[in-house]
């Protein structure tokens, strides 16, 4: 019995919650008291200064990332990019040894001139040797690695 009391109870105050929020719901509600309450609070910022202000920041962020992005090629172009060309000494005792025994074809000519004008018969893109005095020029090699 006392169980049927509690359910009669909670059904008698919900219908009584129920049509008590009904009325509310048909009541107007003034905020405009509120409203200028919390405008007073915020301090006010000139449209103006905000417009001027975000106008600038997509531009930057754009500029910021392609600074980032170039930066980011750069740093991997510079990894992969190779340093300077070293050969052992082993490679060269072998190129000299190839070059004296006579199993590396080899080019005879006496002068830079002559250099230049032997490469640019067989490249024409060849760069050219640069002219230094005869009397330092000692010898001059070239091996085609194709």
């Amino acid at each position: 019995m006392n169980q049927m009391n509690s359910d009669n109870f909670r059904e008698e105050l919900d219908q009584a919650t129920s049509a008590r929020l009904g009325k509310l719901r048909s009541m107007p509600v003034d905020m405009s008291r509120l409203d200028r309450l919390i405008q007073q609070r915020i301090p006010r910022v000139e449209e103006r200064s905000v417009l001027r202000i975000s106008q600038w920041i997509r531009p930057l962020r754009a500029v910021a990332a392609i600074l980032v992005a170039l930066g980011i090629v750069a740093a991997i172009l510079y990894s992969l990019s190779g340093g300077p060309v070293v050969a052992s000494p082993a490679d060269m005792a072998q190129f000299h040894d190839d070059m004296v025994s006579g199993r590396t074809p080899a080019m005879h000519v006496n002068s830079i001139d002559e250099a230049n004008k032997s490469l640019a018969q067989q490249w024409a893109q060849s760069p050219r040797l640069p002219n230094v005095p005869q009397d330092q020029v000692m010898a001059c090699c070239m091996h085609s690695v194709e």
